[in-house]
């Protein structure tokens, strides 16, 4: 069993409470009552499990990963400032439809959030 899945946190802009349960496989399923809290916690849980991948991500795509690993990555910053990532961002729901489409910015403002407390 997943010790994470007996764990409750508590989310600031929750409006319910969300249950995510994981998997054997580590795949964690979410269930909510509404679209906003459930891409809420969508978010709060991919910053929880992927922190330091998504830190990579944006430090790679602004040109800033040797601030992590040193000055061998000086020359990576080549071709990757100015970021493409939030002209990105910003139109990537318009081809999805209005059923499927996540709330404005409810992923992002979950990963963003301020680590959930016990």
């Amino acid at each position: 069993m997943n010790p994470r899945a007996a764990t409750a946190f508590e989310v600031p802009g929750l409006a319910e409470p969300v249950e995510i349960l994981v998997d054997q496989w580590g795949v964690p399923h979410l269930y909510a009552d509404s679209q906003d809290d459930l891409f809420l916690a969508q978010g709060v849980n991919a910053a929880r499990d992927r922190l330091f991948q998504l830190d990579l991500w944006r430090r790679g795509g602004l040109g800033l990963l040797s601030e992590v690993f040193g000055e061998r990555y000086v020359e990576h910053r080549t071709g990757t400032a100015p970021s493409p990532y939030p002209a990105t961002a910003a139109t990537s729901g318009t081809a999805s439809s209005t059923r499927t489409r996540c709330p404005p910015n409810a992923t992002r403002n979950g990963a963003g959030s301020p680590p959930p407390t016990r």
